[in-house]
C-alpha cells in the first residue's frame, strides 16, 4: 500500500512553515541550555557518535516533555510574582503561568472559590444538617404579627371538615387585624438592613458557623479578655509583652502601638522586671523605637459650660428674628 500524503493548501503553507521554524528553534534553544547547565554543573557531556548529527535527532524529546522542560517551578514564580501569596500549586500548569499570576495579584481581583477543584458536590456536607426554620425580624416580631397568625392556625386546627369545606367556597377576608400605623413604623421606622457580604468576600461551606471578628481590633483589650488573662491590676501588663520586646512587633500590624514596645507606658506604670521589662534596645544599648520613653500627653480640661467645637464643624447662625429678639430684651424701648 502506497501512502497518501495530504496535501497542505497554498494560502496555509506559511503559516505551517512558520509554526516549524519556531519549534525547530525552540528545540534548539532547551538543547543549548541543556548544554550549558551540564557545564556550569560540572557533568560530563555525552560520548560524541562518529556518525554526524541530524536535525530530526533533535526531534526526540516529545511535546509533552518539551511542555514540562518550559514550565516553571513554584518557586519560581513566587518570586516573579507580586504577591507569591496567590500563587497555588496547579498554577505552573497554565498555558501562560507569569500572565495568570499577574492577573491573580492585579488590584481588586477576586479568587476563585476553593471549592472547583473538590472531588465531592458543593454544600454536598449540608445534607444531615436540620435547617433552621425561617425566623422573622425583631422589628417584625414587634408587631405581634406571629401572635395572631399562630392564634389564626389553632382556630383553622379546631374546624370540623364541613366548615373547612364551606370557607372553600365562600372564603373570609381581613381575618388578621394589625393597626396600619404599627406596620408603617415597622417597616419604615424600625426596619433594620440585612447583614450583606462586602466586595469579594466569597462564600463557602461552613462559614456561617466560624466567630466574626470584625468587632475586634488589635491592640485593645475588653475587660472579658482582661479577666481571662488574669489582668487583675489596672497596671498590669499584657502576658506577651516580654515576648514582643525580646523578638519585635507582629509582623501583620507594622503600624500598630504597643505601650511598652514602641509607645510610652500607660499612667501610673513603670519599667522593671516586676513591671513592663526592658524597651528594646539596639547592640549600643540605644532604643529601637525612641517614642517608647516619651511621656504620654495630658488630656486637656473640658469646659462643662460650652460643649466641645471639633474642627470642620459648621457652626449654625442665629436667626434674625432671634437676635432682634435679644437686641429688644437688652434694650428696651423708653
Amino acid at each position: 500500500m502506497s501512502s497518501v500524503q495530504e496535501e497542505i493548501p497554498e494560502e496555509f503553507a506559511a503559516i505551517f512553515k512558520r509554526f516549524g521554524e519556531l519549534e525547530e528553534r525552540e528545540i534548539r534553544r532547551c538543547a543549548e541550555e541543556d548544554v550549558r547547565a551540564r557545564k556550569e554543573d560540572n557533568i560530563p557531556a555525552q560520548p560524541e557518535v562518529d556518525k554526524p548529527v541530524k536535525k530530526d535527532e533533535f526531534r526526540k524529546i516529545s511535546r509533552k516533555q518539551l511542555k514540562q522542560l518550559l514550565r516553571p517551578d513554584i518557586a519560581t514564580l513566587k518570586l516573579q510574582a507580586p504577591r507569591p501569596e496567590v500563587v497555588e500549586s496547579w498554577d505552573v500548569t497554565a498555558p501562560n503561568p507569569r500572565l495568570l499570576v499577574w492577573l491573580k495579584a492585579y488590584r481588586n481581583t477576586v479568587q476563585v472559590p476553593i471549592h472547583w477543584s473538590l472531588k465531592s458536590r458543593y454544600l454536598s456536607g449540608k445534607r444531615a444538617i436540620e435547617k433552621i426554620p425561617y425566623k422573622l425580624p425583631a422589628y417584625m416580631e414587634a408587631t405581634k404579627i406571629g401572635e395572631i397568625r399562630a392564634a389564626i392556625l389553632e382556630k383553622e386546627a379546631q374546624k370540623s371538615l364541613k366548615q373547612k369545606q364551606r370557607e372553600k367556597v365562600r372564603p373570609k377576608a381581613h381575618r388578621m387585624h394589625i393597626d396600619f400605623q404599627v406596620l408603617h413604623d415597622a417597616f419604615f421606622k424600625y426596619a433594620e438592613k440585612p447583614e450583606l457580604s462586602v466586595f469579594a468576600d466569597v462564600y463557602y461551606e461552613g462559614k456561617e458557623h466560624e466567630d466574626k471578628a470584625r468587632q475586634f481590633k488589635p491592640g485593645q483589650l475588653s475587660a472579658a479578655l482582661k479577666e481571662a488573662l488574669g489582668m487583675v491590676i489596672p497596671t498590669q501588663p499584657p502576658p506577651w509583652l516580654f515576648m514582643m520586646q525580646r523578638y519585635g512587633r507582629p509582623p501583620s500590624y507594622p503600624n500598630l502601638k504597643i505601650p511598652g514596645v514602641n509607645a510610652p507606658l500607660p499612667p501610673g506604670c513603670q519599667w522593671g522586671v516586676n513591671g513592663w521589662g526592658k524597651a528594646p534596645t539596639d547592640h549600643f544599648g540605644n532604643p529601637l523605637y525612641p517614642g517608647v520613653f516619651a511621656e504620654q500627653p495630658a488630656q486637656l480640661p473640658l469646659n462643662d459650660d460650652k460643649p466641645p467645637q471639633f474642627w470642620g464643624e459648621v457652626i449654625p447662625a442665629e436667626s434674625d428674628a432671634e437676635s432682634d429678639y435679644q437686641e429688644q430684651e437688652e434694650n428696651p424701648p423708653s
